[in-house]
């Protein structure tokens, strides 16, 4: 009911929850006129959203009551609509879901096995490898010490959007990431700041507040030019050594540890990481030839999880222009059964 008036959620679990007082719950719902799925999917339709920021009021920070949210009407079409309006939406998200799922085992299996290769040192054949005992730590003998340099160097080169009114790109930065992972498709004239273009894979690791993990994989370019926000700083690699590697180095847990380690600022809140000590960041490097067998195993995981993030953006276009249409009454609910069960 405060800042972005109208975003609408649902707690699905009987577990005790506490609520921001900002925060406005629906209860005692009225079943015989309106089913509660129903009803939480009608709260994203775009015109009511439009109708509760109107509503809003203050001039610093938009502001809405319960008794101003009470006052919008929504359209309330035969109980047994609803329920297949619900249940149509609810497939859209409940596909989402399942693919998000899907997404977190994926990205589990593959930091399991680069801390079991190259954190535990448990790779194949370890048992006829020994240990030895270095100035900065452990390795496996025929390992090294060195930096992310070795492996990756910095790409893209700084372009002004603007120059380009009429042309669209994809648009890579953190409001994005935060969002879903989902660059954004905007014109240039939209876009009022330098960016960094890159039109070759890479790897996006945030310089910003480095303790909260931002790292993108960007495994291939797509139809139209890529930019990445100036918080980023694209990384290719090197000498053909497999981004997935690279990826798989910069998300862990140890190499962020570093980059806080590193990182400075005026307040706890804007810490920023420079790109040189970014690529100055030690890093064990193992033999080439385990590193490309460990790509094997990780690029494909990596590629599908690119996959499955785009397969539910397109899920989400779907379900979002399907919304309007169908709670205005525009779209019949036996036409988009049909397209459920296309996208499905």
């Amino acid at each position: 009911m405060t800042g972005h008036i109208g975003v609408v959620g649902r707690v699905l679990t009987d577990k005790a929850v506490m609520l921001n007082q900002r925060v406005g719950r629906f209860e005692d719902i009225n079943t015989d006129a309106i089913i509660p799925d129903y009803l939480f999917q009608a709260l994203q339709a775009p015109e009511i959203r439009e109708r509760l920021v109107k509503l809003g009021y203050g001039a610093a920070q938009p502001n809405i009551s319960p008794k101003l949210i009470a006052s919008v009407e929504i359209p309330l079409p035969p109980l047994e609509t609803q329920h297949r309006i619900a249940s149509i939406l609810g497939a859209y998200d409940d596909l989402i879901e399942v693919n998000r799922r899907r997404i977190a085992v994926l990205e589990e299996m593959a930091r399991g096995l680069f801390e079991e290769w190259f954190v535990r040192f448990r790779f194949p054949g370890h048992e006829a490898v020994p240990i030895l005992d270095t100035q900065d730590g452990p390795l496996p003998e025929g390992w090294t010490w060195g930096t992310l340099a070795d492996i990756g160097q910095a790409s893209g080169k700084s372009l002004n959007p603007s120059a380009f009114p009429d042309e669209t790109f994809a648009h890579y930065s953190l409001p994005a990431f935060d969002g879903g992972r989902s660059p954004v498709a905007d014109q240039g004239s939209a876009i009022k700041s330098n960016k960094l273009h890159f039109d070759e894979p890479v790897v996006l690791v945030s310089k910003l507040n480095p303790r909260i993990p931002r790292v993108w994989f960007v495994p291939k370019t797509t139809e139209v030019r890529q930019l990445a926000s100036t918080e980023f700083v694209p990384i290719k690699s090197n000498n053909g050594l497999p981004l997935a590697y690279v990826f798989a180095i910069v998300s862990g847990e140890q190499f962020r540890n570093r980059l806080v380690g590193m990182a400075g600022g005026t307040s706890t809140s804007h810490q920023r990481v420079k790109p040189k000590d970014i690529l100055g960041t030690p890093v064990a490097l193992a033999p080439r030839q385990l590193v490309m067998e460990a790509g094997e195993h990780l690029s494909p995981v990596y590629r599908l999880v690119v996959q499955l993030e785009a397969a539910n953006r397109s899920l989400a276009a779907s379900r979002d222009l399907l919304l309007p249409r169908l709670i205005s009454g525009q779209l019949s609910v036996a036409e988009a059964e049909r397209e459920l069960e296309e996208a499905a």
